[in-house]
């Protein structure tokens, strides 16, 4: 179990029991940003076990943070750091925690200032999310829609081209009939067929990866 800084009193336990039994990491500070509290979850994310109330570590015990973008977020700048500067909470921010293997973990943070009875700082808490998994289901369902979407646009593309020989073929055949006979009705159901595969066709085509790539593939005027 991670060293916890002494709360007396039964609330304190309680406190300290109740996060440490957290399925999400959670952390304390003093009111200069000190670290005086973290549960095992906080340290599995971190990857190290920061020292307690020691100058080294202030606002958070990662590495190293970034924003979501990959830009630095320095600790002072963090949601902890401005939950405490400004006394309001700062819930759900993402960004990325470093750890000093160097893996990046994606990260949400819940970020509370605790209030004494006159409103003042006294403390602050943030609770971290891990979302890898989330992140991961994210990508892998991202890969499978330009999969499918990919998919969806070269097999319109080849309908088009197969389409487009069936009438000329229609053509070829108009141009045989006698055009002083009546039309045979063959051909009126063979064309209405056609032009219904063409309307199925560029439903397929108004997927927006299906249209850039019917764009790309169309020359120039």
């Amino acid at each position: 179990m991670p060293p916890s800084a002494e709360i007396p009193g039964l609330a304190g336990q309680l406190y300290r029991t109740m996060l440490d039994r957290l399925p999400v990491g959670a952390y304390a500070c003093d009111t200069d940003g000190l670290i005086t509290y973290y549960n095992l979850k906080a340290v599995e994310l971190w990857g190290r076990a920061p020292k307690l109330c020691h100058p080294d570590y202030r606002f958070c015990g990662s590495y190293r943070l970034y924003a979501t973008d990959g830009s630095p977020l320095e600790h002072h700048r963090s949601s902890m750091a401005l939950a405490l500067s400004q006394g309001r909470e700062y819930l759900g921010q993402e960004l990325l925690v470093e750890r000093p293997d160097a893996t990046l973990v994606p990260t949400l943070t819940y970020a509370s200032p605790l209030l004494d009875e006159n409103g003042e700082v006294v403390a602050g808490i943030n609770m971290l999310v891990n979302i890898s998994e989330r992140k991961r289901f994210e990508r892998l369902l991202r890969d499978v829609n330009e999969t499918k979407n990919l998919y969806m646009a070269t097999l319109a593309d080849e309908l088009r081209t197969q389409l487009a020989a069936l009438r000329r073929a229609l053509g070829k055949i108009e141009r045989m009939v006698d055009p002083l006979a009546p039309r045979p009705a063959a051909l009126d159901e063979l064309d209405g067929r056609m032009r219904e595969m063409g309307s199925l066709i560029e439903d397929l085509l108004e997927v927006p990866q299906a249209r850039m790539l019917r764009e790309a593939q169309e020359p120039a005027v």
